[in-house]
């Protein structure tokens, strides 16, 4: 492959990563709930996807494989696609920052324990649980309810503590306005009341 040939693959490359960067934010930012469900290797780019969204539930198949391996094949951080701010949130940054320099791929137990996968279902089971999950979600607390959840645990996450407690009530206060707390309150009366 000539510079020229080069040059233009990597600038290729960097745009598709601006749309990764685009796509992950807008569903970090969302209230929709993401949930990825891996049932095959998420390695790299799969890895990073899986990191954004907002739950993953893996299958529990010592087979499969997730990682970063990109420091290990190319000398080089994981694509730049942000997924290393999401994997770094999700471990915490000295957990991140060796699991990304040793460059090793794990299985799904693993991952569990180091805080990339939040649930380990059967193989044959994660289609199925993933999805009762988020019905059992949507029907509990409506796009309110799942809004309020993401930003207060997310979003709040980040922000320095008495931040995130005036951003707390805020959006508490906005939710139970907006979503399902007076009638929830109403019919909990009319049934123990």
């Amino acid at each position: 492959m000539n510079d020229e040939g080069s040059e233009a693959l990597l600038q290729q490359f960097e745009e598709t990563l601006e749309r990764f960067r685009a796509l992950w934010l807008r569903m970090r930012l969302s209230d929709l709930l993401f949930i990825a469900a891996i049932n095959g290797h998420a390695i790299a780019g799969g890895l990073e996807l899986a990191a954004a969204c907002d739950l993953r539930f893996a299958a529990n198949n010592p087979e499969l494989q997730i990682g970063a391996s990109e420091m290990k094949l190319f000398g080089v951080m994981p694509s730049g696609g942000g997924g290393v701010q999401y994997i770094t949130r999700l471990m915490g940054p000295s957990a991140a920052l060796h699991f990304l320099l040793e460059a090793e791929p794990c299985d799904p137990a693993t991952a569990h324990a180091l805080g990339l996968v939040d649930r380990l279902c059967a193989p044959e089971a994660l289609v199925d649980d993933t999805l009762s999950f988020a019905r059992r979600v949507a029907k509990r607390a409506g796009r309110v309810g799942v809004n309020a959840a993401k930003r207060l645990t997310l979003d709040a996450s980040t922000m320095q503590f008495e931040d995130a407690i005036e951003f707390d009530r805020s959006v508490h206060w906005d939710s139970m306005r907006r979503g399902g707390f007076l009638p929830g309150i109403e019919a909990f009366v009319a049934r123990f009341g």
